[in-house]
């Protein structure tokens, strides 16, 4: 939470507040080191909607 606030400006306390596609973007590429494609879509799908 502290990344997504400080590199993303991300207001982590406001839930109808929408994450950054560069978020996503940066989020998918660390995962992408330890996840399969699907696994990685699960993710995003159940943390981001």
């Amino acid at each position: 939470m502290k990344l997504e606030e400080e590199k993303y400006k991300f207001n982590t306390s406001d839930d109808d507040e929408e994450p950054l596609e560069n978020f996503i973007d940066d989020t998918e590429g660390i995962l992408s080191h330890c996840l399969s494609t699907k696994q990685i879509e699960d993710f995003i799908s159940f943390f981001f909607g």
